[in-house]
């Protein structure tokens, strides 16, 4: 029976570059839809505004639980042992594996989340803390939705099913965008002056905080016709709350290790808060939501569709097919993230402005949040590629070396992040520059390690490497030309979607005149 439900679960995952390329779609939809949410906010409070300063820092710490708890160690753990326990016992066993997970986690979110708003508004307070602290209280239970939404999505990935999950995350930020639009009718589009102002925005501001949670409900509800479609809420087998414990245990680790970058987002964001002038921690939020799309399409797709697949062989111990798989992954986010990197650096002013340089926001916010973003830009390979490697550590039952290579990480952005603002005088983009440097130093740590847990595969494939950065580099000159030279039209968000568009074009082409196998994998069907 054990043969039989792995080779099912390792069977179900074929097609692996196709369903990858269905995931970033559904992604990039979210991303796009998510850039409207935040140019409609950016255009309603400004780039100097402090409730909207707030709002952001506010909105880390339940977003910093969703990265951990949701996206991250949940999601992960439960994909390991919900893949165990098919492949050992059974669906209905791993079923039941997840309806008491789902109430586990459920019940001990909500626990800390209780726990977590009585330690915010006990916490001592100045009069712009006292903001962030009530901001902060109103948005914590979206943790809740979150990490229930995480352990729907692992076990539905595990299926082979990637739409409700990938789907979710754009109709949360449809959900949104109407609380911004309804909260700008409340108290009105137009620009006042003075405290008038101030007052304005912080009455939305503290509206938006409650409408975040409606936004969260998306999360899961979206996700509920897929789990009882596939069984999962019926009550077949009695709940192996062990099993329960022992993933729920084996989270922890995987938390901080697979999520460390939110964390030293999350960290940025309080030192944005702290040391910046005026408007500073809302343009570092802006600048990661824009690096967050080519950073999802990477990371995001990769570790929702080849990390079941994985997980399938070592449990099976097929270690050689595990490396195989690690390595063409690898290859494929290098692919896909290397252009975006050049892209983002040959025009990220541009971007910025194209986005965000509407209403209130102007000039001097698009000259700070541009510096920022090429900085970001250069943490989108280290990023994509060291969260796939903290899940193969994982995949193959090794929790210890990504939480190391965590630390370290997380102790180079503390360090380096003052320096660069306070000694360096860099803004904004210190804070990112911290950010990529401990990125580098986490993957440098996990990459050597998976050295010698992982079989040589005998394909030495590194020189694939140098048609990417070529072509990355030719994509971005292109991209950077076509925006100078076209017209100026009336905005400038057409001259930078034809500037995408054509720098797409030529790395297309490019790839397929140099038949670089990441292309013409999509073609076909992968093979398990």
């Amino acid at each position: 029976m054990a043969s039989a439900e792995s080779d099912r679960v390792v069977t179900r995952h074929s097609g692996l570059v196709k369903r990858a390329a269905w995931i970033s779609g559904l992604t990039l939809v979210s991303r796009l839809v998510g850039y409207g949410r935040e140019t409609l906010a950016a255009s309603l409070f400004g780039d100097k505004s402090s409730a909207l300063d707030a709002f952001v820092t506010a909105w880390r710490v339940p977003n910093l639980f969703r990265g951990l708890m949701g996206e991250g160690a949940i999601a992960t753990a439960l994909q390991t042992q919900f893949t165990k326990t098919e492949h050992h016992d059974g669906a209905t066993a791993a079923a039941a594996l997840f309806r008491g997970l789902f109430v586990a986690v459920g019940a001990i979110s909500a626990v800390l989340v209780g726990v977590l708003v009585l330690v915010v508004l006990a916490l001592p307070e100045t009069p712009d803390q006292a903001v962030v602290k009530v901001l902060t209280a109103r948005m914590l239970p979206f943790v809740v939705f979150a990490c229930l939404a995480a352990v729907a999505g692992g076990a539905l990935q595990v299926r082979g099913r990637f739409l409700a999950y990938a789907a979710a995350p754009a109709l949360m930020n449809v959900v949104w965008i109407g609380a911004l639009v309804w909260t700008a009718q409340r108290h009105g589009w137009t620009t006042l002056l003075g405290a008038a102002e101030d007052a304005r925005q912080l009455a939305m501001a503290h509206e938006l905080a409650w409408l975040v949670l409606l936004a969260g409900s998306i999360l899961l509800l979206a996700q509920v016709p897929s789990l009882a479609k596939e069984g999962l809420l019926r009550q077949a087998q009695a709940i192996p709350w062990s099993q329960v414990r022992a993933t729920l245990v084996q989270s922890l680790p995987i938390a901080f290790g697979v999520a460390v970058f939110q964390v030293n987002v999350f960290l940025a964001g309080l030192y944005a808060q702290a040391f910046l002038s005026e408007g500073g921690a809302s343009i570092f939020w802006w600048v990661t939501r824009l690096q967050q799309l080519p950073l999802s399409l990477v990371s995001v797709a990769a570790a929702s569709a080849a990390f079941p697949l994985l997980a399938a062989h070592t449990t099976r111990g097929d270690h050689l097919s595990a490396a195989k798989l690690h390595k063409d992954v690898h290859h494929a986010i290098l692919f896909l993230a290397l252009p975006a990197t050049a892209s983002l650096l040959a025009i990220a002013p541009e971007i910025v402005s194209a986005c965000f340089e509407h209403g209130a926001f102007g000039p001097e916010g698009v000259a700070r949040g541009g510096r920022a973003l090429q900085w970001l830009a250069l943490a989108i390979v280290p990023v994509g590629a060291a969260s796939w490697c903290a899940r193969a550590h994982y995949a193959l039952g090794d929790t210890t070396t990504p939480l190391k290579a965590a630390l370290a990480s997380a102790l180079v952005n503390v360090v380096l992040a003052p320096v660069c603002i306070l000694v360096w005088d860099m803004d904004v983009a210190g804070l990112c520059a911290a950010s990529a440097a401990a990125a580098y130093v986490q993957l440098g740590i996990l990459g050597w390690s998976l050295r010698s847990l992982l079989p040589r595969t005998g394909e030495p494939r590194a020189w694939r490497l140098l048609a990417p950065i070529g072509l990355g580099l030719v994509t971005a000159l292109a991209a950077r030309l076509v925006f100078l030279n076209a017209p100026e039209g009336p905005t400038s968000v057409l001259r930078l979607l034809v500037a995408i568009l054509v720098g797409t074009v030529v790395y297309v082409v490019g790839a397929k005149l140099l038949r670089l196998p990441e292309l013409q994998a999509l073609k076909r069907p992968s093979r398990p």
